[in-house]
């Protein structure tokens, strides 16, 4: 049995939303807002791509799966594919793996003794064991990274959500070392790559071990365009005193645009209709028109003037009708605001998530 001891925490790391009016203007973040690592060499990565990452929830006979990578920095298995019903890694008989809702039958589990070096307890050793997708192109304003997460018991642990770059151009399942020098598919090797820690979910104690949908927008750490990796890193510093288990299942990167309609009818203004449904859980349809082409913008705030998502970003639209699915799956319950910026044109109406 893990002995308890006083909690390491590791610091969130806030990519704060600014503050304000819901008229004023958002300004992106800059490099200064971002934790970056220049020059992290501890992960090689397969250059696999993917347009978009479909729901994983790591029922194939191998893993990781197809294209994804483990890392274990300091010793150990690492990640595991653990089957529903089965006992957890480094806890007594009595302790099982359980599913999400949606889940199957397997989900991805990593626990303090998955990332030590010796599987002994009372030598307290570090942990930093990473799971890594493919690679997935072109990210666009409203992709968000969901995925489900459980804390399993009472010992405290870490989890980090990493946005990785690659700064290199290589060729499709080719791999990178640190001096751009292009390796062979297969051989193992060290890439040159960026990192971004978006989101930090630190647990300690009992009582909040249920299984947890997170989401993360993309876009808030990344410009549009680029082509990324993401990394869900457990850590500790000391698995004497802390390190417990972390389930992941059903890990997927989606679009809060879900759809694109045009009816080629020209209007004579520029119009913003109300949503509909209206009250809506949790998709709903934004109409706009347009007497001539236009650069359009469309975003979502809160009753705060924060800036929850992008649907549209400076993008050229004919003259037209218009109609966008927002599909809210991510946020919580609320009252929120859509705002259109179409040439000159800008308005912005309510309406009202109800789940």
């Amino acid at each position: 049995m893990k002995h308890l001891a006083t909690l390491l925490i590791i610091a969130f790391t806030i990519f704060g939303l600014m503050n304000g009016h819901i008229y004023a203007q958002i300004k992106k973040k800059n490099d200064s807002q971002r934790e970056v690592s220049e020059n992290y060499t501890h992960v090689s990565l397969l250059n696999k791509t993917l347009v978009e990452l479909s729901v994983e929830s790591f029922e194939g006979t191998t893993f990781p799966p197809e294209n994804w990578q483990k890392v274990t920095n300091e010793g150990g298995a690492g990640w595991q594919q653990g089957e529903v019903g089965s006992r957890v890694p480094g806890f007594p008989e009595g302790s099982v793996i359980d599913t999400p809702p949606g889940g199957g039958n397997n989900v991805a589990v990593c626990t303090w003794i998955t990332g030590d070096a010796d599987s002994v307890i009372t030598t307290g050793q570090p942990t930093d064991q990473w799971l890594i997708t493919p690679k997935i192109t072109n990210i666009q304003n409203g992709d968000s990274l969901k995925f489900y997460l459980k804390y399993f018991k009472q010992f405290g642990d870490n989890l980090d959500v990493n946005i990785i770059t690659t700064r290199d151009t290589i060729a499709a399942n080719d791999t990178v070392n640190a001096a751009g020098e292009t390796i062979t598919a297969g051989d193992t090797v060290t890439a040159h790559v960026d990192t971004i820690l978006v989101k930090t979910l630190s647990f300690s104690g009992a009582g909040n071990n249920n299984w947890q949908q997170y989401s993360v927008a993309l876009t808030d750490s990344v410009e549009a365009g680029a082509d990324i990796f993401i990394a869900f890193r457990e850590h500790v510093l000391d698995n004497f005193a802390i390190g417990d288990a972390l389930f992941l299942d059903l890990v997927e990167v989606r679009s809060l645009v879900t759809g694109v309609a045009e009816n080629p009818q020209t209007p004579n203004k520029f119009e913003l209709s109300q949503n509909y449904p209206n009250p809506f859980n949790p998709a709903t349809k934004i109409s706009f028109n347009l007497p001539h082409n236009a650069e359009v913008t469309l975003t979502i705030f809160n009753l705060l003037g924060q800036k929850v998502a992008t649907l549209i970003e400076h993008k050229q639209f004919s003259q037209g009708q218009h109609k966008i699915q927002f599909d809210a799956a991510h946020l919580p319950s609320g009252i929120y605001y859509y705002r259109i910026e179409a040439g000159r044109f800008v308005d912005v109406k309510k309406m009202t998530l109800l789940k």
